[in-house]
């Protein structure tokens, strides 16, 4: 059995001429087998990738990107049905939750008051605005919801002189502002008056003396005092800040109220972060391990899903990051494609390639050939640079390399095209100009076939000119046109005839071919 006929010595698998001298050297075998390696190492990389790809958990931070998406999605369902009351009156009005965390380590504020059935008043302030704000809780099934009422409020002062009192109406809800109080000690007075069967024109047009829906007259303490904003964009400003001094237990919340007041927290911590939060849901009473879970779901929800993301995007397995000799086999293949793809020849000798921390610079140098088809004309550098840069980035892409690449490609050498060689030293003919619409072509696929377009063109042209200095007459017999035997060869000083007898008979002979043929 001969060498080619043995399987083991297949063609497709000998080593290749690297440098295409006909012989195959150690040096360019080692770096053959060099080269197989490295691309089995590439493709088990991308192997692996594309099979993790296809799996829906691929690893750990998988189990915990979809554990803080479905907890995301169950807390809001839930903060939507709790503050919108769907459950129902009596669930939405249940307090017991409050009540009983309110006696646990959870709430260090100690047991809320149970106001289930009962009417009560919230106070609290709001320092931002600089208001006091008092809202009337009254049951589910209050039998006088529908009788008029009037809520209002009397502020004094420490030495007891009303500085201020106002009417809200008929509502259970309002507020006042204390910024243009001084700093002190004050004593508010709630009111909520039932006006149904009271005469106000009996009593001086005033409602002083009327019933009211509380049964203990509601008194709270506070105290207002300028202090230097904490705010950066209110730097060294003084405000006004308002502190109610309530020794009292709080009341307990309803399911209802602290499903709307979660939205109210999670858009402060949002926009002012949780400190924010705190403050506002402190001043609100807002019970305090309501105020801790709401905070702790919102950490959850974006730990849980931004750090996967993030480890996702940027975190690379030891297998999977690309060494030193891989990223350049990575680039010299992209670049072996794009050499194929334009028809230049890259010169691997003076190819260099310098992979740092911060970037991966490459100079390619490069000559065209003149099969080099290229739109653009004076933009070619910058097209066959810009293609190289597309294919690299594009092997980048695939195996996740976001390290910069600096890409220079360098031309060597003239670039002329094949009529360009066919008009070297004649200044007598002259080439229509390269534009947009007409390419540029630069140079052969190889020897052989620029040899044989040099030769096609001057053979055209000898024709052409031949057919311009020779003549051949037509005779025209009983109608039908016939070739004459002699060949009118034409000068600009005369016009002899020459004939296959007479002494120049080759060059007729050659002449009257040449003349018949065209």
């Amino acid at each position: 059995m001969s060498g080619a006929d043995d399987p083991d010595n297949r063609p497709e698998d000998l080593p290749d001429d690297l440098d295409h001298d006909g012989e195959v050297t150690v040096e360019e075998f080692s770096e053959e087998h060099k080269q197989d390696r490295i691309d089995k190492e590439l493709d088990q990389i991308k192997k692996r990738r594309s099979d993790s790809g296809r799996r829906l958990i691929r690893g750990f931070e998988d189990i915990v990107l979809f554990s803080g998406v479905v907890y995301g999605a169950v807390f809001l369902v839930t903060m939507t049905i709790l503050s919108s009351a769907v459950l129902g009156e009596d669930i939405s009005d249940e307090v017991g939750p409050d009540h009983y965390l309110s006696t646990t380590f959870v709430d260090p504020g100690g047991e809320c008051l149970d106001t289930s059935g009962l009417l009560w008043v919230g106070v609290w302030e709001d320092n931002s605005e600089m208001k006091i704000l008092m809202e009337v809780y009254t049951p589910s099934e209050w039998p006088h919801a529908k009788e008029m009422k009037d809520f209002g409020y009397v502020l004094t002062n420490s030495e007891g002189m009303v500085v201020e009192a106002d009417s809200f109406g008929n509502r259970t809800e309002g507020n006042f502002d204390f910024s243009y109080q001084f700093d002190g000690l004050y004593s508010l007075e709630v009111l909520f008056l039932n006006l149904t069967d009271y005469n106000i024109s009996a009593n001086d047009n005033s409602t002083k003396n009327a019933p009211s829906f509380l049964d203990e007259p509601v008194h709270i303490e506070l105290e207002i005092h300028t202090e230097t904003s904490q705010l950066p964009w209110k730097k060294d400003e003084e405000v006004k800040q308002a502190t109610i001094i309530d020794t009292g237990p709080r009341a307990c919340w309803s399911l209802k109220q602290l499903g709307g007041w979660s939205w109210a927290l999670m858009g402060a911590e949002w926009a002012g972060g949780r400190e924010t939060a705190m403050l506002a849901g402190g001043s609100a009473e807002v019970p305090a391990w309501w105020m801790a879970y709401i905070s702790l779901s919102m950490s959850v929800f974006f730990l849980f899903v931004q750090y996967p993301l993030m480890y996702r995007f940027y975190h690379r397995d030891t297998d999977d990051m690309l060494s030193d000799d891989q990223v350049k086999r990575l680039v010299r293949r992209a670049l072996e494609r794009s050499e194929r793809k334009l028809n230049i020849v890259i010169d691997w000798d003076d190819f260099r390639m310098r992979k740092r921390d911060l970037s991966i610079d490459v100079l390619v140098p490069y000559e065209t050939t003149l099969t080099t088809v290229i739109k653009g004309g004076q933009g070619s550098k910058s097209l066959i640079r810009d293609e190289m840069l597309k294919e690299v980035l594009a092997e980048f892409q695939e195996f996740r390399e976001i390290t910069p690449l600096q890409l220079e490609a360098k031309p060597q050498g003239g670039s002329r095209g094949g009529l360009e060689s066919l008009t070297e030293g004649r200044s007598d003919i002259s080439l229509p100009e390269v534009s947009s619409e007409r390419p540029a072509l630069v140079e052969d696929y190889s020897s052989f076939f620029e040899d044989l377009n040099t030769l096609a063109n001057v053979e055209r042209v000898v024709k052409k000119a031949l057919k311009d200095f020779c003549v051949l007459p037509l005779r025209r017999e009983s109608g039908s046109v016939s070739t004459s035997s002699t060949c009118w060869c034409a000068s600009s000083t005369s016009r002899r005839q020459a004939s296959p007898s007479s002494a120049s008979q080759s060059r007729t002979s050659a002449c009257a071919r040449v003349c018949t043929s065209t």
